[in-house]
């Protein structure tokens, strides 16, 4: 990087006591978070603030999340006796297990083998780390795992085939995220991919770069569900405004959307009912299918010049009239 000053972007001097030694951050740090967030905050040869704090919250939510990702799938996949060798991805397709959530997936992890190849084919490393923050956090961790927890919690037998698919999956997408993440964060995604996929030790140095694979992208399914994700955050916004707690399962949540996003997510009706815990999911493109009421409020500071002794009338006429109807 170029200069490296303290948060405040003020440059390091004794004089100021700001100065951070080297030997004392890597004593009292985890090597690969210092090494992520240095490489995620500023690009080669732009100057750098250095936070401590940042760097314990941001950076280390990536990596922990990351480590905790693989100890999920450890101990969930094992409970059903997940075999790496026979339920593949192969295995899995074959079987026609994959539902629409996984194929989103597929096509997120394709999008970020491009960011992060690019990013480093262009020295743009800020880029690759940033687009790694994302996929770990927002994709992985707060979308994906969400849709298929409830799945994963059924142990009955006749779901079994399901579950080992969401393994086959969830295995292939960490370890492509470990080869990728290797060159920023080394030895924890060593350590990761010699304990979860590498049962002969064999190390990740030795593993092939992963590539973007073009029939895998499907754009127009990552719009449809992140459509999805937007349509459960305003869920969960309108039940912090009612106070009303996500256990507690609602009747009837209203959606209202245009017409061509109302088709594309109402294919996905019943997974929204799982995630919004929610028994009836009414999508609609009309204002007046809807429980929402509308309210006329009129600019009299503007209308009051135009109507002038007629603004009484106005008054009277405007009450009268019909908020829907005049929306329309």
């Amino acid at each position: 990087t170029g200069i490296v000053r303290d948060k405040q972007g003020r440059k390091m001097s004794k004089s100021l006591g700001n100065v951070i030694e080297g030997i004392p951050i890597l004593q009292d740090n985890p090597v690969d978070i210092l090494r992520f967030y240095i490489m995620w905050k500023a690009s080669p040869l732009d100057g750098l603030s250095f936070s401590h704090s940042e760097m314990k919250t941001r950076a280390f939510q990536v990596i922990s999340t990351l480590y905790h990702l693989h100890k999920y799938f450890q101990q969930n996949s094992k409970y059903d006796g997940f075999d790496v060798k026979k339920h593949t991805m192969e295995w899995a397709e074959k079987k026609k297990l994959f539902k629409p959530s996984e194929y989103y997936l597929l096509s997120k992890l394709e999008q970020l083998k491009v960011a992060v190849t690019k990013g480093h084919e262009r020295c743009r490393f800020q880029e690759s780390a940033a687009a790694i923050d994302t996929f770990v956090i927002g994709t992985l961790s707060q979308s994906y795992l969400p849709m298929i927890r409830g799945e994963l919690w059924d142990d009955r037998e006749e779901t079994l085939e399901r579950r080992l698919a969401i393994y086959a999956l969830l295995g292939h997408t960490l370890m492509k995220v470990d080869i990728l993440t290797h060159p920023i964060s080394p030895y924890i995604t060593e350590a990761l991919y010699l304990q979860t996929f590498s049962p002969e030790k064999r190390s990740i140095m030795l593993a092939e770069w992963p590539f973007m694979k073009q029939e895998l992208r499907n754009e127009k399914l990552e719009e449809t569900f992140a459509t999805i994700d937007t349509v459960i955050s305003l869920t969960n916004a309108a039940r912090m405004k009612a106070k009303a707690k996500r256990r507690w399962p609602m009747k009837t949540a209203t959606v209202l959307v245009p017409t061509s996003i109302k088709r594309a997510v109402s294919e996905h009706i019943e997974l929204l009912k799982d995630m919004t815990n929610v028994k009836q999911i009414v999508l609609t493109d009309s204002v007046e299918n809807t429980p929402i009421k509308l309210k006329l409020k009129p600019r009299w500071d503007l209308l009051g010049p135009i109507f002038k002794a007629a603004l009484g009338k106005a008054r009277k006429q405007f009450e009268m009239l019909n908020p829907m109807q005049v929306k329309k």
